[in-house]
């Protein structure tokens, strides 16, 4: 992490965004996620969905910035997005390069929390536990 401006800053790429596990590592101490991409076209739903369940999930601000152009076949359309801690988006998104500017507050993240806290109750004791239970279903 980094901090700029009190604000703690944890970044990550592309492929990272499919493993919510790290985020929430990184959103013990950080108020701002980024993950830089290169996020194709054709899978756009899913890179909008993931960006908005990690913001929400870990009540932080999510920043998805996604590459524009062509390269080995995949078009990438851009569609980066500023994500709020309640999951909204903060931005309009272009398909087009673009320089995004938004104003963060730090007081939102944590008006989310003091509404619903929820990493106070992750009891990460236990899913190590379960992780090393052995199931059998029928």
């Amino acid at each position: 992490t980094c901090e700029i401006d009190g604000f703690k800053i944890a970044p990550f790429i592309c492929y990272d965004l499919r493993f919510p596990e790290i985020f929430q590592i990184a959103s013990k101490e950080a108020q701002i996620i980024t993950i830089a991409a290169n996020w194709p076209k054709e899978r756009e739903k899913h890179w909008i969905t993931l960006l908005k369940a990690r913001a929400i999930e870990n009540q932080c601000y999510i920043i998805g910035i996604n590459r524009v152009g062509i390269g080995n076949d995949l078009h990438y359309n851009g569609k980066s997005i500023f994500v709020s801690p309640d999951g909204d988006i903060l931005n309009e998104i272009s398909e087009k390069e673009t320089l995004i500017i938004k104003e963060l507050e730090i007081d939102m993240i944590k008006a989310v929390k003091e509404k619903f806290d929820i990493k106070k109750d992750r009891r990460e004791d236990l899913y190590e536990a379960i992780s090393n239970c052995n199931f059998i279903l029928h």
